[in-house]
């Protein structure tokens, strides 16, 4: 990382995941990700699993394929480092991300109000 994210949020607990919200300025873009890992999934194993949004304000023509695959580096590394510290060692890493990612002319005043899964199944 050549510029420094700013962790604004982190909201959670181990039993239903965490919530972060991330900012930085990366070769004169601001970048917001809003982080989420979950400690655990039955449909996914052991494994943890983390959904990312990121907002760029910036166009479109701006992000380049090294600089789009640089942030999310970035966002993965700022993963692995909190995930050691908030999950069960004994689970498996998260090791993928599912991302949502939207151009904006402003980042968003994001203001924290809840996270977690939500089943829609019906009868089987």
């Amino acid at each position: 990382m050549d510029y420094e994210w700013n962790v604004k949020k982190t909201e959670g607990q181990p039993a239903i995941g965490y919530e972060f919200i991330c900012e930085a300025k990366a070769n004169n873009i601001q970048v917001m990700a809003a982080i989420y890992c979950f400690p655990k999934l039955d449909q996914f194993g052991s494994h943890k699993i983390a959904t990312v949004t990121v907002f760029w304000e910036c166009t479109k023509s701006e992000i380049t394929d090294g600089f789009f695959h640089w942030v999310l580096d970035d966002i993965g590394q700022i993963i692995k480092e909190r995930e050691s510290l908030i999950f069960d060692k004994s689970l498996d890493s998260i090791e993928i991300m599912l991302t949502q990612q939207f151009f904006c002319k402003k980042l968003p005043n994001l203001e924290y109000f809840t996270h977690g899964d939500y089943y829609i199944g019906g009868e089987k």
